[in-house]
């Protein structure tokens, strides 16, 4: 596919980095933190074209990213229980 302007080649690479993080996932065996730390930088890369990924999105896509096994399942249900936390905190400062 051939881009005429650097607006569509632009365009065309943020639709690659959004694409791979919704296509990305961490099979069973392979290094979660990397995984992670991976998706992290495609994030990174696309703030950097000015298309940031707001944070909920970003967070869905890494939960179901995550491998089906009991790892996955642990770390899943630690960011869950974390962002409960943070939920009960900020309503409790704002009463």
């Amino acid at each position: 596919m051939i881009k005429t302007n650097e607006t569509e080649m632009w365009k065309y690479l943020e639709i690659i980095l959004f694409n791979k993080l919704q296509t990305a996932k961490c099979k069973p065996e392979w290094d979660v933190r990397q995984h992670v730390n991976g998706m992290f930088l495609v994030k990174a890369q696309l703030a950097a074209l000015n298309a940031d990924v707001q944070e909920p999105i970003f967070t869905n896509m890494l939960m179901r990213s995550l491998p089906a096994n009991a790892r996955g399942a642990v770390l899943r249900s630690s960011s869950r229980s974390s962002a409960t936390q943070s939920e009960h905190i900020s309503r409790r400062r704002s009463c």
